[in-house]
This record gives structure tokens, sequence and C-alpha cells, in this order.
């Protein structure tokens, strides 16, 4: 499971799914390529989460756009990006 030693399985499952949920909240906000490793994230599941966070920032600035009125200079820094 993962390298905390406790006595009962339960505490074993607990800890590790407690350890892999911060594992992946640090990398939902951070991106941290030490996370690609097989151990931790796993490559696919990295690259992904990496792509989702992509999506979802964009998204947000153009619901922002669309929702609120907005300087030129904002509007014309999000086109260029």
């Amino acid at each position: 499971l993962y390298w905390i030693p406790v006595e009962s399985l339960l505490q074993n499952i607990g800890i590790s799914v407690l350890m892999r949920s911060m594992f992946k909240v640090i990398c939902d906000f951070t991106g941290v390529l030490q996370f690609r490793h097989p151990n931790e994230l796993g490559g696919m599941l990295w690259t992904v989460n990496t792509a989702v966070a992509h999506v979802v920032s964009i998204t947000a600035a153009y619901v922002y756009i669309g929702n609120n009125e907005t300087t030129p200079e904002f509007e014309s820094f999000l086109k260029t990006a």
C-alpha cells in the first residue's frame, strides 16, 4: 500500500487513500512533474490531469468574459494567450 507502517488493514487502506488523494490535489493545483512516477499518479493520469486543468482554465476565462464587462486590455490579453 504505502510507506507508513500501521497494524491493521483498514488503517493501511485509509492512509493509502489519504496520501493518494493528497498527491492528486497537489498535482491538480501545481502540476508537479515528479508525480508522473508510476507509484504516484502515473504518466497517463498526470497527462490527462494537466490537459483538463488547461481546458478548465480557458473555459473559466471565456465564461468570465461572457458574464462580466471587462477592460479592452484584458480581452486583448486573452486573445493573444
